[in-house]
């Protein structure tokens, strides 16, 4: 499975979907233990080089020409849309580096190369509408008690697995500032061995475990491919990546060669929504967003339970366009 993830990630970029490292990881990297987070943020971020700019100013350019005032206008899309830049001013060193302080740990590689170009992001994907930047990021703290949540009724019988999982929240730093109730936490118990940490997001509208992204840099490109999925049901939505990944999943044999999808201004007797859409987890987005098989953490089984069998101890009255956090968004 962690091949075949691989695999199909290297595809996307060779094949122009995602942009490619500069660079091939070095070797030396830091095993998944916390203490090997004590590596210098510099020997880290030399490790593994990712040019960020050219693939969220292409995301920013196809999320502006794709805009929708109905849906998108409020939560600062106008000023995104305006400026085609869902980003914001590249973080200093020294705001890198107060962040780690406040944090007591070194960033992981593709967070820390990410803030250098952009200090937080807008509209990542379409349920995560601010992503943190430097001055932002806390611990989650698993202040609504998640981890009791999941763990309810086990007793001495939850596994190991499950135990690991229901304790994401309290030793995380917690990414979404704002979102439609969607947690995006960064696992520092979850490390591979080019120091990246694994991303978990997870909704209670989902009523399934928390997703497993790799590292930060995995978890953009899915909510980079989630963003085509969703949109790809808008009037003239064409650009150069809808066609590419139009071509290959034509290729595959996911996509008729005689549907024409009408974002491209031809006939259609199929909508290309209706083929290539889907919503992201359901098995049904991989026509057009060419979605990459989920990498698991390496050894680790699936929970054994799917959803927790208590509601998410919100604070009465919070609204669904606020994250189940600590903290007010």
């Amino acid at each position: 499975m962690r091949a075949a993830a691989h695999e199909a990630a290297d595809q996307d970029r060779a094949g122009g979907v995602l942009p490619r490292n500069r660079t091939a990881p070095a070797g030396g990297a830091p095993g998944s233990d916390l203490g090997a987070l004590s590596v210098g943020a510099a020997s880290i971020a030399a490790m593994m080089r990712f040019d960020w700019r050219p693939f969220l100013e292409r995301w920013s350019v196809e999320w502006a020409d794709a805009y929708d005032p109905e849906r998108d206008g409020h939560r600062g899309g106008e000023e995104c849309a305006a400026a085609r830049w869902l980003g914001r001013q590249a973080a200093d060193t020294a705001g890198i580096a107060a962040a780690e302080t406040r944090l007591g740990v070194a960033l992981p590689p593709s967070l820390r190369s990410f803030l250098a170009v952009t200090d937080g992001w807008h509209n990542a994907g379409t349920f995560v509408w601010r992503l943190a930047g430097c001055a932002d990021l806390e611990w989650c703290g698993d202040p609504h008690g998640m981890r009791e949540i999941w763990l309810d009724g086990t007793g001495d019988d939850a596994d190991e697995d499950l135990v690991r999982m229901a304790g994401t929240w309290s030793r995380s730093p917690q990414l979404a500032v704002e979102s439609d109730m969607v947690d995006v936490l960064l696992d520092p118990g979850d490390v591979d061995a080019r120091g990246e940490w694994a991303v978990y997001t997870w909704a209670p509208w989902r009523a399934s475990p928390p997703e497993r992204h790799p590292s930060f840099r995995h978890f953009m490109e899915d909510m980079y491919r989630q963003f085509h999925a969703m949109a790809s049901d808008r009037p003239g939505f064409s650009n150069d990546t809808t066609r590419l990944l139009d071509e290959r999943a034509r290729g595959r044999g996911l996509l008729p060669c005689a549907v024409s999808t009408r974002r491209h201004g031809k006939p259609s007797a199929t909508p290309s929504h209706s083929v290539g859409r889907g919503h992201p987890g359901s098995g049904t987005e991989s026509t057009l967003c060419a979605a990459r098989p989920r990498e698991p953490r390496q050894g680790a089984r699936s929970p054994t339970r799917t959803s927790p069998t208590k509601r998410c101890r919100c604070p009465a009255g919070r609204s669904r366009r606020t994250a189940c956090t600590g903290r007010s968004r």
